[in-house]
């Protein structure tokens, strides 16, 4: 039974993934999205109705799924991280533009 928790969604050091889900993946976080959303507006902000306990634990069990599926997605490395790994990559045979040829060296 997942647990509500109190605590901040993000911290100051804490980075942002970003995330590409697939078809599938996209459909579910609409669909259990839709889900929480018609449960809260439905039975805890309807006016005359009180939210049970059993409908707190079902949007909050909803909420776990989506999160659950939204991990599941692949992550999307940032342009900055896949240029920088590009240019890590290279050929070890090539050399470095700057770097002096065996003829320029004094011997």
């Amino acid at each position: 039974m997942p647990s509500v928790s109190t605590q901040p969604l993000l911290h100051a050091s804490d980075t942002v993934t970003l995330r590409r889900p697939t078809m599938q993946q996209g459909r579910a976080l609409e669909v259990l999205g839709h889900a929480v959303e018609y449960l809260i507006d439905s039975r805890m902000f309807e006016p005359g109705c009180t939210a049970t306990q059993s409908d707190q634990e079902a949007a909050a069990i909803l909420m776990a799924l989506s999160r659950a599926v939204f991990h599941e997605a692949a992550p999307v490395k940032p342009l900055r991280q896949r240029l920088a790994g590009w240019l890590t990559l290279r050929p070890s045979g090539r050399r470095d533009a700057t770097a002096e040829s065996p003829e320029s060296v004094c011997r």
